[in-house]
């Protein structure tokens, strides 16, 4: 049980050998993987009691328009010390009977004076479980007795602090790999630490208030932890050790240089097809996200590609017409609990629709689609109407729950739809927007936590405008005109219902996602209004959070301005303004970008290896100084950094920028050869310079060439988790071979269609060939054989037979073979490789 991570594959093996504290050991799992829904049994079990379980809420109703945290109801409470912080989250939790301290020097020291550990709970203001926890664990006088007396507590906004977030998480990663054999994570995330060193040694998401799931109680788990921390001390010492040690490892990204080619890109973007919802879109199974950066990489290499576009159009258009986009209102959620996309997780994030309104705009430009420019307005009518400070910059999100009811503001019963049209005077219009928006076909939306209430509907379409009119016998001009009309009166009434929590905080990056949304909506469609609210923006977060030194802060809440900008933070407003040039042609935004991205330089550059870090040098709270490549939710600060010097170099004809973009791509190469799929952004880089002067990419010793059957690519660093080696064998007749795969022992790799009968399946990556040009091949799939739980696998060496058709009779056809190897205990990350043929 915890909040979601967004869907990435980050699987790696780890040892910790020897884990001391194994009675504490088996009470911390993580409930939540990155990769699959979250839980509300043993860990790593999908939740039984329905979609909606992965909602967020606001736990006090009486917090409405903005989250202030501040509770009437609380009588003579005295607050805790984050009753004097601006973040909505710590905030929240400023009444809670636990004694909060923010993180920082004062509560490391006071920690270190009454030898105690410190719980570091990290969470958000839209956090479902974290507001759950908060009600059953950190409200409890009982157990906030127990966390006070012998422990340090700190609260942490991940959103606030990231790299604080990023390097728990990772622990977090690593003790559920050790402890349970996968790795996991989400939110709320708590972690113990050693004060003497801030070295994580138990790790978790959400406890129990009662013994549940196979898991003790959070009170009994912290009464184990405070025994543990007398009676084991040197044990609990080497625990944390040992995880601090593989956390700095990871997140150092310590990788050797490895040669970079132009085909990167067009390889990595066939590789995700392995993953793609062929029919409802989007990449893997449930629960579904946006994952906006893979969109991006379509956006960049598919347009010679067939499949890639097939791939990029189905995902814009099945995302745009389901429930994860806000039919009335406009906008995205943050994900769907399902595979169709209908019912959403409720809350809005600022970072999604700035992403998305960029990708649908660029489809649009591509295309010309009318509906793809439609989706556009909506995010950006949306974000100004309900997400715009007075001065122009924009917050961060919105809750999903209104007074405990998940998804509040949005649903709809047959009876609330009817009576909203029949109040504004459109009766006869009640029977078109209940076959409009799949009311007339039954509820798709129960709320398990409230089952008294009754069925109600995630408005959704059931296909493209275009086609439920013809569907519906209209014209499409009048049945467009008919669905505003019906739209604006449900969203009047959707206004008169109490409203989700808004965390109403600025944050630099996030404000340079929604600048770019902005500024390339209004260059695309033609509108003038939007680009001014992309420069109004622009202007208000460089006044609110620049520096005079030059620098950033990271966040502001009222007249406060706290936190120094962290990489992702100057990344992504550079984007921003970059992309402001673009629609206005103004030089100060040149200027400004420029300036922002030297900045980052002195105070983020890897002299030793090239690159950036992600954090400033000199932060004694932080155990690692992370230099992360790959993109979350959030795209990462140094691939998109890379893409700023490349702009800048084309824009100024600077030859300082591509030297920049050369010597960080020299350290950035191994990790990206290794997970390119994890670093996309990085991925377009590589393409841009490629195109602009492809001896600049990293280099090495060039492959063997020149056989009829050639491997075209080899992976640059290889897992030491698995040695699967495909192969690509000559059948007996023109134009056949067999795909050959030899799969270690005690190792099995999923079939083509791995099936399986439980939620965790759901999310196997199965065997794949995709065709990245010259040609089609159609493959004779095997079935596999039964492992367990109905998944079907293969183990030795399968042969897998498929003919190859080339364009012509001088194409060489180049495809990429996909696989997932696993063993009992977890699989590992999604393989591919990359094979020639000519016929």
């Amino acid at each position: 049980m915890a909040c979601r991570r967004d869907g990435r594959w980050r699987r790696r093996r780890v040892a910790i050998a020897g884990l001391a504290i194994a009675s504490l050991a088996s009470l911390a799992g993580c409930g939540d993987a990155a990769e699959s829904g979250p839980p509300s049994g043993p860990a790593g079990a999908v939740a039984a009691d329905g979609p909606s379980v992965n909602s967020n809420s606001n736990p006090d109703p009486k917090m409405n328009q903005h989250a202030t945290g501040h509770r009437a109801g609380d009588g003579d409470r005295t607050p805790n010390r984050l009753v004097d912080e601006t973040s909505p989250y710590l905030l929240q939790h400023a009444w809670n009977p636990v004694d909060w301290r923010p993180w920082g020097p004062e509560a490391f020291e006071e920690a270190r004076r009454r030898d105690v550990p410190i719980i570091v709970s990290i969470g958000y203001s839209t956090c479902y479980w974290c507001h759950v926890m908060e009600r059953e664990s950190f409200e409890d006088p009982a157990v906030a007795e127990i966390m006070n007396r012998d422990f340090v507590c700190i609260k942490v906004d991940r959103e606030q602090r990231p790299d604080v977030d990023e390097i728990h998480m990772a622990a977090c990663q690593i003790y559920t790999q050790a402890t349970e054999g996968r790795p996991s994570g989400g939110w709320p995330l708590n972690a113990f630490l050693n004060p003497d060193n801030l070295e994580p040694f138990l790790v978790g998401t959400y406890f129990p208030p009662e013994p549940a799931y196979g898991r003790p109680s959070f009170k009994q788990l912290l009464q184990n932890v405070a025994s543990a921390w007398e009676s084991q001390r040197e044990e609990i010492a080497a625990q944390a050790g040992r995880i601090a040690a593989l956390v700095r490892e990871q997140l150092s990204a310590r990788v050797d240089p490895t040669p970079l080619d132009p085909g990167l890109a067009a390889r990595t973007a066939a590789g995700l097809l392995q993953f793609h919802d062929a029919e409802q879109g989007g990449f893997g199974g449930a629960p579904k996200f946006p994952q906006p950066v893979y969109l991006e990489l379509l956006l960049e290499v598919g347009g010679d590609s067939p499949e890639l576009r097939a791939a990029l159009i189905r995902t814009l258009d099945r995302m745009a017409v389901g429930g994860i986009h806000d039919q009335v209102a406009g906008g995205f959620h943050r994900y769907s609990v399902d595979a169709e996309w209908t019912v959403p997780h409720f809350e809005k994030m600022l970072y999604d629709n700035g992403q998305l309104a960029s990708i649908y705009a660029e489809a649009h430009a591509r295309t010309g689609d009318p509906y793809h420019a439609e989706v556009v307005r909506g995010i950006l009518d949306y974000v100004g109407r309900e997400m715009t400070d007075a001065d122009g910059a924009f917050w961060s999100a919105q809750d999903a729950e209104v007074d405990t009811r998940e998804g509040g503001t949005q649903i709809w019963t047959e009876d609330e739809m009817r009576s909203s049209l029949v109040d504004a005077g459109l009766a006869s219009d009640v029977d078109f927007a209940l076959a409009l928006y799949g009311l007339d076909g039954g509820a798709n939306f129960r709320d398990p936590h409230h089952p008294d209430a009754p069925p109600s509907n995630v408005l959704r379409l059931r296909d493209r405008p275009e086609a439920v009119a013809a569907a519906m016998g209209m014209d499409p001009a009048a049945f467009a005109a008919r669905r505003a009309t019906v739209d604006a009166a449900l969203l009047a009434t959707r206004e008169g219902r109490p409203q989700p929590a808004l965390d109403d905080k600025i944050l630099a990056s996030w404000n340079g996602l929604m600048i770019k949304g902005f500024a390339d909506g209004g260059r695309v469609l033609g509108e003038p209004a939007y680009i001014d609210a992309a420069d109004r923006a622009a202007d208000a977060v460089l006044a609110r959070l620049g520096r005079a030194d030059g620098g950033l802060n990271r966040t502001a809440r009222g007249e406060v301005v706290q936190i120094d900008a962290f990489l992702e933070d100057y990344a992504l407003m550079a984007e921003g303004l970059l992309a402001l040039h673009r629609a206005t042609g103004d030089p100060r935004r040149i200027e400004q970008a420029a300036a922002l991205v030297e900045a980052a330089r002195e105070r983020f550059w890897n002299d030793e290896r090239g690159g950036w870090y992600d954090t400033q040098a000199g932060q004694s709270d932080l155990i690692v100084r992370a230099s992360n490549i790959s993109d979350g939710a959030v795209p990462s600060g140094a691939g998109t950094m890379l893409l700023n010097v490349i702009e800048l170099a084309k824009l100024t004809d600077d030859p300082r920028y591509l030297d920049t973009a050369e010597a960080a791509l020299a350290g950035m190469s191994g990790g990206i050869a290794a997970n390119p799929s994890g670093a996309a952004r990085s991925v377009i880089a590589v393409e841009r310079l490629a195109a602009i002067d492809p001896a600049r990419l990293p280099r090495g010793s060039a492959g063997s060439t020149g056989a009829a059957v050639a491997s075209a690519s080899e992976p640059a660093v290889r897992p030491d988790v698995t040695v699967v080696e495909p192969s690509i064998i000559e059948g007996d007749e023109p134009g056949s071979y067999r795909l050959r795969i030899d799969i270690p022992e005690g190792q099995h790799v999923n079939a083509h269609e791995p099936g399986g009968d439980t939620p965790e399946s759901a999310g196997l990556v199965g065997l794949s060939l995709q065709v990245v040009s010259g040609g089609s091949i159609e493959v004779t799939w095997p079935a596999g054989e039964p492992w367990r739980d109905g998944v079907r696998v293969h183990e030795g060496r399968v042969e897998i037979p498929f003919v190859v058709a080339p364009d012509d009779a001088d194409s060489t056809v180049v495809f990429v073979v996909g696989w997932q190897a696993c063993d009992d205990r977890v699989c590992f990350r999604p393989e591919q490789r990359e094979f020639a043929v000519r016929p």
